[in-house]
């Protein structure tokens, strides 16, 4: 019984405490190695060189001060440009809308419009036809009377209508023009009146003339 204890008690005095043991590891340190350099200047040029990532990079103050007048001077002219586009294109749409208006509210329905405006626009050719070898005024002016008495004639109603669109936009816009076309037609009325008085003066004093004549022969006889 003694020597069993004793070979127990040496078979744990002969065990060894194993314990872990802990390797202790090396932390791997990543540094990346910086390529970027220090700028530097040319005295002469302005221009401003470094290395950035092994590229070249090159800057010039003088160039983007310049460049950035130039780039705001564009736009401002491309803005102008295009502001004075678009009021340019809206008065063109009014205007257009607006003679387009005007013609539908002289047009008189009763007027047949096709076979009537090509008689006027025949009538107009002719006109231009009959004068295309006489001096230019002939050639500007006959046309133009021979459009506005076709115009008179085949589109009557409408010539009337359009006549007193005229005469009202002329006392809205040009009431000195208007005043200026009375003036002129009254002299002319008065002019005429005149010729016709004179040549009426002048005949009934041949007439008498030629009456005293004729007493003073006849008393001769």
């Amino acid at each position: 019984m003694s020597s069993s204890k004793k070979q127990s008690r040496s078979f744990y005095q002969q065990d060894e405490e194993v314990a872990p043991i802990s390797t202790p590891i090396e932390q791997q340190s990543t540094t990346t190695t910086s390529t970027t350099t220090k700028p530097t200047t040319n005295e002469v040029t302005g221009v401003v060189s470094e290395y950035i990532e092994g590229y070249k990079i090159q800057t010039s103050s003088f160039l983007e001060a310049h460049s950035q007048v130039l780039r705001s001077a564009l736009a401002e002219k491309v803005n102008y440009v295009e502001a004075e586009y678009n009021n340019l294109k809206s008065a063109a749409t009014n205007e257009w809308n607006t003679l387009t208006s005007n013609i539908v509210s002289v047009y008189d329905p009763r007027d047949q419009f096709l076979p009537s405006f090509i008689y006027a626009l025949t009538t107009t050719l002719t006109g231009s036809i009959l004068v295309s070898k006489r001096s230019l005024p002939v050639r500007f002016i006959t046309p133009l009377v021979f459009a506005i008495g076709s115009f008179k004639y085949f589109l009557p109603l409408t010539y009337n209508n359009t006549k007193s669109s005229i005469k009202s936009w002329e006392a809205e816009s040009t009431p000195e023009l208007l005043e200026f076309q009375k003036s002129v037609k009254g002299f002319a009325s008065d002019l005429e009146d005149g010729v016709v008085k004179t040549g009426d003066s002048l005949n009934q004093g041949l007439i008498d003339l030629v009456h005293q004549a004729r007493t003073a022969f006849s008393s001769e006889k």
